[in-house]
């Protein structure tokens, strides 16, 4: 989140110097972007009394641009702890500038999760459409939604969340832990059966959960399957236990390249 701010400061300072036709003609919109400019450096170097100083004269005097420095006022509180200041100046900038919403959003959703006020977080999270900050709303609504123990709509968050982002593995075990506790068993099972295969940092957590499911027992080709991904990640041993275990099931027409891929493990 603070790499995306960073980001975005540097894209709002170019705005700043290069996009004065997004500003009303007026011949103070040099001076007041340059304050702009300047206030944001002192919010990067933490000297926030002199930025909430710079941006409360531009507030004061009302100018067209006064969205951005909306903005940075609600960041300049955020970053001070000042959540409940910070809220009303994100807001407004929301509101006044749709170049700058997602952003303020963003800011807001992120201060309405740490306070745990989950219902807000549901609606912000579900207004935000730029593609840099969907992913990381969408996680954060669904956490809201099984906080808030909606467990119907997070199932539907969730199903259509890993759907769009299939190597999200950590959300892939969520939603199969869910289906399992809601005893869709089958559909839990392949869920869980594809994050083993793969080899992925949840698959020992899956493994024990297809163990209590009873659903650990393996083809010849699910083998086969997690042997590759384990080698390709350079899990030598533990492939080469797999490769053998797959080579049990192997008739003699497959049996030379399992025992080559063992060879290689070793």
């Amino acid at each position: 989140r603070r790499l995306l701010m960073k980001k975005f400061v540097i894209t709002l300072s170019f705005m700043l110097v290069f996009s004065t036709s997004l500003a009303v003609a007026s011949t103070s919109a040099p001076v007041v972007d340059s304050q702009i400019k300047k206030a944001a450096e002192l919010i990067n170097g933490h000297s926030y009394k002199k930025a909430e100083e710079v941006l409360s004269g531009i507030l004061k005097n009302n100018p067209p641009e006064k969205e951005k420095a909306l903005f940075l006022m609600g960041r300049l509180y955020k970053e001070q702890g000042a959540p409940a200041k910070a809220e009303g100046y994100f807001i407004k900038a929301a509101d006044s500038w749709p170049l700058l919403r997602d952003y303020a959003l963003n800011e807001l959703l992120d201060i309405y999760m740490t306070a745990g006020k989950h219902e807000n977080a549901i609606r912000t999270a579900r207004q935000i459409k730029n593609t840099l900050l969907l992913q990381s709303a969408r996680q954060s609504e669904i956490k809201a939604l099984l906080n808030l123990k909606r467990k119907a709509e997070a199932r539907e968050a969730l199903s259509q969340y890993v759907e769009d982002y299939p190597s999200d593995w950590d959300h892939k075990f969520t939603l199969a832990t869910l289906l399992k506790n809601e005893n869709e068993t089958a559909r839990a099972i392949r869920l869980l059966k594809d994050i083993y295969l793969n080899a992925v940092p949840p698959s020992n957590s899956a493994f024990k959960e297809l163990k209590a499911l009873k659903a650990d027992k393996f083809t010849k080709e699910e083998l086969l399957k997690r042997a590759d991904e384990l080698f390709r990640k350079n899990n030598f041993q533990r492939a080469e236990a797999e490769f053998q275990e797959a080579l049990t099931m192997c008739d003699a027409s497959e049996s030379d390249r399992v025992e080559l891929s063992i060879g290689m493990c070793q």
